[in-house]
């Protein structure tokens, strides 16, 4: 299973059981490709932390079965510097993020890794405006 973020209350993730869609409890994106570890890289070059050190923005929640998927939530700190990516920059951070290992194995394109971004950034920005709503990543590790 692919990696999903998820922009919805903590509440109705709480009660999300293994045999749950994650799209019952908020709106979803799949991360596709993209692991923690390639996720820790966009959040280094945001957060300006060593690649080791970016995960802590993926503050561990819970479990939703005994060996997982686990649920993740999103700090608010990489929350608000995802949300505040405009346009131009978006195509810049691409562009490094890609030329970066791990994402330089998983053969994506600039343009659908663009959009995820963008989609991402919006995701960021509604969590942002709205707090009882956070962004959560529901991952098999």
């Amino acid at each position: 299973m692919a990696d999903v973020f998820i922009l919805g209350p903590r509440s109705e993730l709480e009660s999300l059981s293994i045999d749950d869609s994650p799209e019952d409890a908020g709106y979803c994106l799949s991360a596709g490709p993209i692991d923690r570890e390639s996720r820790a890289v966009l959040y280094a070059q945001l957060s300006g932390l060593f690649i080791d050190d970016a995960l802590v923005h993926e503050q561990y929640d819970h479990a939703i079965g005994d060996e997982g998927p686990y649920l993740f939530g999103l700090s608010d700190e990489m929350r608000d510097l995802i949300a505040d990516i405009d346009d131009d920059q978006n195509e810049v951070i691409v562009g490094d993020w890609l030329m970066a290992e791990p994402m330089a194995r998983h053969e994506l394109e600039l343009v659908d890794l663009s959009q995820f971004l963008f989609d991402l950034s919006h995701f960021c920005q509604l969590s942002r405006q709205s707090p009882e709503i956070g962004v959560f990543i529901l991952s098999e590790g």
